[in-house]
Protein backbone atom coordinates (compact mmCIF):
# COMPACT_ATOMS: atom_id res chain seq x y z
CA UNK A 1 0.00 0.00 0.00
CA UNK A 2 2.61 2.50 -1.12
CA UNK A 3 1.84 6.12 -0.25
CA UNK A 4 -0.77 5.41 2.41
CA UNK A 5 -0.98 3.76 5.79
CA UNK A 6 -2.12 0.18 6.13
CA UNK A 7 -4.85 -0.64 8.63
CA UNK A 8 -3.17 -0.82 12.04
CA UNK A 9 -3.68 -3.11 15.01
CA UNK A 10 -4.85 -0.66 17.62
CA UNK A 11 -4.23 -0.17 21.34
CA UNK A 12 -4.24 -3.03 23.80
CA UNK A 13 -5.25 -5.59 21.17
CA UNK A 14 -2.16 -4.83 19.11
CA UNK A 15 0.10 -4.92 22.17
CA UNK A 16 -1.32 -8.28 23.24
CA UNK A 17 -0.60 -9.73 19.80
CA UNK A 18 2.98 -8.54 19.98
CA UNK A 19 3.44 -10.03 23.45
CA UNK A 20 2.02 -13.42 22.41
CA UNK A 21 4.17 -13.59 19.31
CA UNK A 22 7.28 -12.71 21.30
CA UNK A 23 6.68 -15.46 23.84
CA UNK A 24 6.18 -17.97 21.03
CA UNK A 25 9.67 -17.07 19.79
CA UNK A 26 11.44 -17.63 23.14
CA UNK A 27 13.18 -20.88 22.17
CA UNK A 28 14.32 -19.48 18.81
CA UNK A 29 15.72 -16.34 20.42
CA UNK A 30 17.62 -18.38 22.99
CA UNK A 31 19.11 -20.43 20.16
CA UNK A 32 20.16 -17.24 18.34
CA UNK A 33 21.79 -15.84 21.44
CA UNK A 34 23.65 -19.05 22.27
CA UNK A 35 24.95 -19.48 18.72
CA UNK A 36 26.27 -15.92 18.67
CA UNK A 37 27.71 -16.28 22.18
CA UNK A 38 29.67 -19.35 21.12
CA UNK A 39 31.10 -17.60 18.04
CA UNK A 40 32.20 -14.09 19.12
CA UNK A 41 33.99 -11.73 16.75
CA UNK A 42 35.79 -8.49 17.55
CA UNK A 43 34.99 -5.01 16.24
CA UNK A 44 35.28 -4.52 12.47
CA UNK A 45 35.61 -8.31 11.97
CA UNK A 46 32.02 -9.54 12.46
CA UNK A 47 31.94 -11.53 9.21
CA UNK A 48 30.39 -14.78 10.45
CA UNK A 49 28.04 -12.89 12.76
CA UNK A 50 26.76 -10.76 9.89
CA UNK A 51 26.36 -13.83 7.67
CA UNK A 52 24.36 -15.61 10.39
CA UNK A 53 22.08 -12.59 10.85
CA UNK A 54 21.55 -12.12 7.11
CA UNK A 55 20.65 -15.80 6.80
CA UNK A 56 17.81 -15.40 9.31
CA UNK A 57 16.05 -13.01 6.94
CA UNK A 58 15.63 -15.74 4.33
CA UNK A 59 12.58 -16.79 6.33
CA UNK A 60 11.31 -13.20 6.21
CA UNK A 61 11.03 -12.38 2.50
CA UNK A 62 9.16 -9.10 2.99
CA UNK A 63 12.37 -7.54 4.32
CA UNK A 64 14.76 -5.85 1.91
CA UNK A 65 18.24 -6.73 3.18
CA UNK A 66 21.61 -5.08 2.55
CA UNK A 67 24.87 -6.60 3.74
CA UNK A 68 28.36 -5.17 3.90
CA UNK A 69 27.09 -1.74 4.97
CA UNK A 70 29.92 0.25 6.57
CA UNK A 71 32.00 -2.91 6.61
CA UNK A 72 30.04 -5.79 8.11
CA UNK A 73 26.77 -4.03 8.91
CA UNK A 74 23.41 -5.59 8.01
CA UNK A 75 20.44 -3.31 7.24
CA UNK A 76 16.95 -4.77 6.79
CA UNK A 77 13.93 -2.65 5.85
CA UNK A 78 10.26 -3.57 5.94
CA UNK A 79 7.14 -1.84 4.65
CA UNK A 80 6.25 0.43 1.76
CA UNK A 81 4.32 3.26 3.44
CA UNK A 82 5.32 6.87 3.03
CA UNK A 83 6.22 9.03 6.00
CA UNK A 84 9.00 8.79 8.58
CA UNK A 85 10.92 5.56 9.12
CA UNK A 86 11.39 4.00 12.56
CA UNK A 87 14.88 2.63 13.14
CA UNK A 88 15.83 -0.17 15.55
CA UNK A 89 19.47 -0.97 16.26
CA UNK A 90 21.53 -3.82 17.72
CA UNK A 91 25.32 -4.11 17.93
CA UNK A 92 27.23 -7.25 16.95
CA UNK A 93 30.82 -7.16 18.23
CA UNK A 94 32.38 -9.00 21.16
CA UNK A 95 35.24 -8.12 23.52
CA UNK A 96 38.83 -9.39 23.94
CA UNK A 97 37.92 -11.15 27.21
CA UNK A 98 38.70 -14.71 28.31
CA UNK A 99 35.36 -16.28 29.28
CA UNK A 100 34.93 -17.71 32.76
CA UNK A 101 31.17 -17.98 33.26
CA UNK A 102 31.17 -21.41 34.88
CA UNK A 103 27.97 -23.43 34.85
CA UNK A 104 25.59 -20.69 33.53
CA UNK A 105 27.30 -20.64 30.15
CA UNK A 106 29.16 -23.95 29.97
CA UNK A 107 26.93 -25.43 27.27
CA UNK A 108 27.45 -22.56 24.84
CA UNK A 109 30.68 -20.89 26.00
CA UNK A 110 32.89 -19.03 23.56
CA UNK A 111 34.69 -21.34 21.16
CA UNK A 112 37.22 -18.60 20.31
CA UNK A 113 40.06 -18.22 22.84
CA UNK A 114 40.33 -14.73 24.27
CA UNK A 115 37.04 -13.46 22.87
CA UNK A 116 33.69 -13.22 24.59
CA UNK A 117 30.30 -11.57 24.28
CA UNK A 118 30.78 -9.93 27.66
CA UNK A 119 28.64 -6.86 26.91
CA UNK A 120 25.44 -8.60 25.86
CA UNK A 121 25.61 -7.88 22.15
CA UNK A 122 24.67 -11.49 21.45
CA UNK A 123 21.44 -10.80 23.32
CA UNK A 124 20.93 -7.48 21.53
CA UNK A 125 21.10 -9.23 18.15
CA UNK A 126 18.77 -12.01 19.29
CA UNK A 127 16.18 -9.47 20.49
CA UNK A 128 16.29 -7.53 17.23
CA UNK A 129 15.96 -10.75 15.23
CA UNK A 130 12.89 -11.50 17.33
CA UNK A 131 11.48 -8.05 16.63
CA UNK A 132 12.04 -8.73 12.92
CA UNK A 133 9.92 -11.90 13.15
CA UNK A 134 7.10 -10.05 14.90
CA UNK A 135 7.16 -7.07 12.55
CA UNK A 136 7.16 -9.37 9.53
CA UNK A 137 3.99 -11.04 10.85
CA UNK A 138 2.37 -7.64 11.39
CA UNK A 139 3.26 -6.56 7.87
CA UNK A 140 1.88 -9.78 6.39
CA UNK A 141 -1.40 -9.12 8.22
CA UNK A 142 -1.55 -5.52 6.96
CA UNK A 143 -1.06 -4.22 10.51
CA UNK A 144 2.16 -2.25 10.00
CA UNK A 145 1.54 1.24 8.72
CA UNK A 146 5.09 2.55 8.57
CA UNK A 147 8.50 1.55 7.27
CA UNK A 148 10.84 -0.03 9.79
CA UNK A 149 14.63 -0.19 9.38
CA UNK A 150 16.64 -2.67 11.43
CA UNK A 151 20.39 -2.16 11.66
CA UNK A 152 22.85 -4.72 12.98
CA UNK A 153 25.88 -2.61 13.71
CA UNK A 154 29.56 -3.53 13.77
CA UNK A 155 32.18 -2.11 16.11
CA UNK A 156 30.39 -0.58 19.07
CA UNK A 157 33.23 -1.53 21.40
CA UNK A 158 36.14 -0.07 19.43
CA UNK A 159 37.05 2.80 17.15
CA UNK A 160 39.27 3.01 14.10
CA UNK A 161 42.37 5.18 13.88
CA UNK A 162 40.23 8.27 13.37
CA UNK A 163 38.22 7.61 16.53
CA UNK A 164 35.13 6.45 14.63
CA UNK A 165 33.15 3.36 15.62
CA UNK A 166 30.42 1.43 13.84
CA UNK A 167 27.49 3.75 14.48
CA UNK A 168 29.41 6.68 13.01
CA UNK A 169 30.21 4.72 9.86
CA UNK A 170 26.60 3.54 9.49
CA UNK A 171 25.38 7.10 9.92
CA UNK A 172 27.76 8.26 7.20
CA UNK A 173 26.52 5.40 5.00
CA UNK A 174 23.02 6.93 5.11
CA UNK A 175 21.06 4.70 7.50
CA UNK A 176 19.31 7.75 8.99
CA UNK A 177 17.64 8.72 5.71
CA UNK A 178 13.96 9.59 6.40
CA UNK A 179 14.20 8.27 9.98
CA UNK A 180 11.66 9.86 12.30
CA UNK A 181 12.62 8.03 15.49
CA UNK A 182 15.24 5.49 16.59
CA UNK A 183 15.51 3.09 19.52
CA UNK A 184 18.07 0.68 20.93
CA UNK A 185 18.14 -1.59 23.95
CA UNK A 186 21.15 -2.45 26.11
CA UNK A 187 21.06 -5.37 28.51
CA UNK A 188 21.92 -4.75 32.17
CA UNK A 189 22.92 -7.85 34.16
CA UNK A 190 23.04 -5.87 37.40
CA UNK A 191 19.33 -5.05 37.33
CA UNK A 192 16.52 -7.58 37.78
CA UNK A 193 14.31 -8.93 35.05
CA UNK A 194 11.25 -6.73 34.49
CA UNK A 195 13.03 -3.40 34.96
CA UNK A 196 14.01 -0.75 32.44
CA UNK A 197 16.16 2.35 32.95
CA UNK A 198 15.54 5.56 30.99
CA UNK A 199 16.74 9.14 31.26
CA UNK A 200 15.95 12.33 29.37
CA UNK A 201 18.91 14.20 27.95
CA UNK A 202 22.50 13.14 28.62
CA UNK A 203 22.43 9.57 29.90
CA UNK A 204 25.93 8.30 29.03
CA UNK A 205 29.28 10.02 28.66
CA UNK A 206 31.42 11.16 25.78
CA UNK A 207 34.55 9.02 25.49
CA UNK A 208 37.88 10.55 24.51
CA UNK A 209 41.22 8.75 24.65
CA UNK A 210 44.46 10.58 25.52
CA UNK A 211 48.07 9.59 25.09
CA UNK A 212 50.69 11.69 26.88
CA UNK A 213 54.46 11.40 26.99
CA UNK A 214 56.48 12.93 29.83
CA UNK A 215 59.95 13.71 28.52
CA UNK A 216 62.96 13.98 30.81
CA UNK A 217 66.66 13.29 30.31
CA UNK A 218 67.93 9.79 30.87
CA UNK A 219 70.98 8.81 32.87
CA UNK A 220 72.60 6.58 35.47
CA UNK A 221 70.41 5.64 38.42
CA UNK A 222 73.31 6.35 40.77
CA UNK A 223 73.58 9.94 39.54
CA UNK A 224 69.98 11.18 39.47
CA UNK A 225 71.07 14.81 39.81
CA UNK A 226 72.58 14.63 36.34
CA UNK A 227 69.31 13.49 34.78
CA UNK A 228 65.69 14.65 34.66
CA UNK A 229 63.79 11.60 35.82
CA UNK A 230 60.43 11.30 33.98
CA UNK A 231 59.12 9.07 36.79
CA UNK A 232 59.78 11.95 39.17
CA UNK A 233 57.87 14.20 36.77
CA UNK A 234 55.07 11.65 36.79
CA UNK A 235 54.85 11.85 40.59
CA UNK A 236 53.98 15.55 40.31
CA UNK A 237 51.80 15.28 37.21
CA UNK A 238 49.51 12.48 38.41
CA UNK A 239 48.01 14.42 41.35
CA UNK A 240 47.35 17.36 39.03
CA UNK A 241 45.53 15.05 36.62
CA UNK A 242 43.51 13.42 39.37
CA UNK A 243 42.44 16.81 40.73
CA UNK A 244 40.98 18.03 37.43
CA UNK A 245 37.47 16.80 38.18
CA UNK A 246 37.42 17.81 41.85
CA UNK A 247 38.87 21.29 41.37
CA UNK A 248 38.29 22.36 37.76
CA UNK A 249 34.80 21.02 37.04
CA UNK A 250 31.59 22.07 38.77
CA UNK A 251 30.39 19.51 41.35
CA UNK A 252 27.02 19.66 39.56
CA UNK A 253 28.52 18.27 36.35
CA UNK A 254 29.32 14.64 35.48
CA UNK A 255 32.96 14.03 34.55
CA UNK A 256 35.75 11.48 34.90
CA UNK A 257 39.47 11.46 34.09
CA UNK A 258 41.28 8.14 34.40
CA UNK A 259 44.86 7.13 33.66
CA UNK A 260 44.58 3.52 32.59
CA UNK A 261 48.14 2.72 31.46
CA UNK A 262 51.64 3.87 32.44
CA UNK A 263 54.78 2.60 30.72
CA UNK A 264 58.39 3.60 31.25
CA UNK A 265 61.84 2.41 32.22
CA UNK A 266 63.99 -0.48 31.04
CA UNK A 267 66.25 -1.44 33.95
CA UNK A 268 66.60 -0.80 37.71
CA UNK A 269 69.85 1.12 37.26
CA UNK A 270 68.78 3.31 34.34
CA UNK A 271 66.78 6.55 34.42
CA UNK A 272 64.60 6.54 31.32
CA UNK A 273 64.13 9.39 28.89
CA UNK A 274 60.33 9.12 28.73
CA UNK A 275 57.22 7.81 30.47
CA UNK A 276 53.97 7.26 28.61
CA UNK A 277 50.44 7.64 29.99
CA UNK A 278 47.21 6.58 28.33
CA UNK A 279 43.73 7.18 29.66
CA UNK A 280 40.20 8.38 29.08
CA UNK A 281 38.19 11.59 29.47
CA UNK A 282 34.43 11.27 30.12
CA UNK A 283 31.78 14.00 30.24
CA UNK A 284 28.02 14.52 29.89
CA UNK A 285 28.18 17.92 28.20
CA UNK A 286 30.21 19.41 25.31
CA UNK A 287 31.41 22.24 27.56
CA UNK A 288 32.79 19.89 30.21
CA UNK A 289 34.28 17.71 27.49
CA UNK A 290 36.26 20.72 26.25
CA UNK A 291 37.25 21.68 29.80
CA UNK A 292 38.71 18.25 30.50
CA UNK A 293 40.95 18.45 27.45
CA UNK A 294 42.14 21.94 28.36
CA UNK A 295 42.80 21.04 31.99
CA UNK A 296 44.65 17.85 31.10
CA UNK A 297 47.02 19.93 29.01
CA UNK A 298 47.43 22.35 31.93
CA UNK A 299 48.17 19.50 34.37
CA UNK A 300 50.89 18.14 32.11
CA UNK A 301 52.59 21.54 32.08
CA UNK A 302 53.80 20.74 35.61
CA UNK A 303 56.50 18.69 33.88
CA UNK A 304 57.94 21.85 32.34
CA UNK A 305 58.17 23.58 35.70
CA UNK A 306 60.40 20.71 36.86
CA UNK A 307 62.73 20.85 33.87
CA UNK A 308 61.02 18.32 31.61
CA UNK A 309 58.52 18.52 28.80
CA UNK A 310 55.50 16.65 27.43
CA UNK A 311 53.53 15.69 24.35
CA UNK A 312 49.76 15.21 24.36
CA UNK A 313 47.38 13.72 21.78
CA UNK A 314 43.63 13.40 22.37
CA UNK A 315 41.42 11.28 20.13
CA UNK A 316 37.77 12.28 20.25
CA UNK A 317 35.55 9.23 20.17
CA UNK A 318 31.76 9.13 20.60
CA UNK A 319 29.83 12.13 21.96
CA UNK A 320 27.56 12.00 25.02
CA UNK A 321 24.43 9.91 24.53
CA UNK A 322 21.42 12.22 24.63
CA UNK A 323 18.01 10.58 24.86
CA UNK A 324 15.15 12.51 23.28
CA UNK A 325 12.24 12.91 25.76
CA UNK A 326 9.67 12.09 23.03
CA UNK A 327 11.46 8.85 22.16
CA UNK A 328 11.70 8.02 25.87
CA UNK A 329 7.98 8.61 26.44
CA UNK A 330 7.06 6.42 23.49
CA UNK A 331 9.33 3.59 24.66
CA UNK A 332 8.08 3.89 28.24
CA UNK A 333 4.46 3.71 27.06
CA UNK A 334 5.23 0.57 25.05
CA UNK A 335 6.93 -1.02 28.07
CA UNK A 336 3.93 -0.25 30.29
CA UNK A 337 1.46 -1.70 27.80
CA UNK A 338 3.45 -4.92 27.50
CA UNK A 339 4.58 -5.28 31.13
CA UNK A 340 2.11 -3.50 33.42
CA UNK A 341 3.82 -4.90 36.52
CA UNK A 342 7.28 -3.92 35.30
CA UNK A 343 9.33 -1.11 36.79
CA UNK A 344 10.76 1.89 34.90
CA UNK A 345 13.68 3.53 36.70
CA UNK A 346 14.46 7.09 35.64
CA UNK A 347 18.19 7.65 36.20
CA UNK A 348 21.35 8.32 34.15
CA UNK A 349 23.24 5.22 33.07
CA UNK A 350 26.69 6.22 34.34
CA UNK A 351 30.00 7.24 32.79
CA UNK A 352 30.21 4.47 30.21
CA UNK A 353 30.06 5.37 26.55
CA UNK A 354 27.66 4.18 23.83
CA UNK A 355 28.13 4.98 20.17
CA UNK A 356 24.37 5.00 19.55
CA UNK A 357 25.05 8.64 20.47
CA UNK A 358 26.16 9.24 16.86
CA UNK A 359 22.63 8.44 15.70
CA UNK A 360 20.95 10.31 18.55
CA UNK A 361 22.81 13.47 17.50
CA UNK A 362 20.82 13.56 14.26
CA UNK A 363 17.34 12.09 14.92
CA UNK A 364 14.99 11.76 17.92
CA UNK A 365 16.30 8.63 19.62
CA UNK A 366 16.47 6.79 22.92
CA UNK A 367 18.51 3.93 24.33
CA UNK A 368 17.20 2.06 27.38
CA UNK A 369 18.84 -0.43 29.74
CA UNK A 370 16.79 -3.60 30.19
CA UNK A 371 17.32 -5.64 33.35
CA UNK A 372 18.53 -9.21 32.75
CA UNK A 373 20.26 -10.12 36.00
CA UNK A 374 20.47 -13.79 36.98
CA UNK A 375 18.52 -14.01 40.27
CA UNK A 376 20.94 -14.08 43.18
CA UNK A 377 23.98 -13.96 40.90
CA UNK A 378 24.25 -10.53 39.26
CA UNK A 379 27.42 -10.26 37.15
CA UNK A 380 28.74 -7.04 35.60
CA UNK A 381 29.17 -6.15 31.96
CA UNK A 382 32.66 -6.61 30.47
CA UNK A 383 33.55 -9.24 33.06
CA UNK A 384 34.76 -12.80 32.29
CA UNK A 385 31.79 -14.10 34.28
CA UNK A 386 29.07 -12.10 32.51
CA UNK A 387 25.78 -13.99 32.47
CA UNK A 388 22.17 -13.06 31.75
CA UNK A 389 18.66 -14.31 32.38
CA UNK A 390 17.59 -15.38 28.89
CA UNK A 391 13.94 -14.77 29.69
CA UNK A 392 14.70 -11.16 28.80
CA UNK A 393 15.07 -12.03 25.11
CA UNK A 394 11.36 -12.24 24.19
CA UNK A 395 10.74 -9.22 26.42
CA UNK A 396 13.27 -7.13 24.47
CA UNK A 397 11.97 -8.41 21.14
CA UNK A 398 8.41 -7.49 22.12
CA UNK A 399 9.45 -4.04 23.33
CA UNK A 400 11.29 -3.15 20.12
CA UNK A 401 8.45 -4.46 17.95
CA UNK A 402 5.78 -2.73 20.03
CA UNK A 403 7.58 0.61 19.91
CA UNK A 404 7.76 0.33 16.12
CA UNK A 405 4.12 -0.81 15.84
CA UNK A 406 2.86 2.03 18.01
CA UNK A 407 4.96 4.54 16.05
CA UNK A 408 3.32 3.23 12.88
CA UNK A 409 -0.16 3.41 14.45
CA UNK A 410 0.41 7.09 15.18
CA UNK A 411 1.77 7.75 11.71
CA UNK A 412 5.07 8.87 13.20
CA UNK A 413 3.46 11.77 15.02
CA UNK A 414 5.82 11.32 17.99
CA UNK A 415 8.66 12.37 15.68
CA UNK A 416 7.15 15.76 14.99
CA UNK A 417 5.14 16.60 18.09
Amino acid sequence: MTGQQAPAAQGEEGSAKVARRAEALAARLTAHRRHLHAHPELAFHEYETAAYIAAQFRRLPRFRVQTGVAGTGVVAELGQASGPVVLLRADMDALPVVEDTGDPGAAFASTVPGRMHACGHDGHCAMLLGAADILHQLDEAGELGSRVRLIFQPAEEAADGDGHSGAYHLREAGVLSEVGMAWALHLNPQAPLGTMALWDGSAMASCDVFHATLMGRGGHAGYPHLAVDPLWLLGAVLPAIHQIVSRRVSPLEAAAVTVGQIAGGQAPNVIADEVELTGTLRAYSPAVRATLAEELDRALQVARALGGDYRLAIRRDEPPLRNDPRANRALAASFQRLFPTGDIVWEPFGMGGEDFAYLAERVPAALAFLGCGVPGDFRPLHSPGYAMDERVLPMGAALLAEAARAFADRGGEEATR
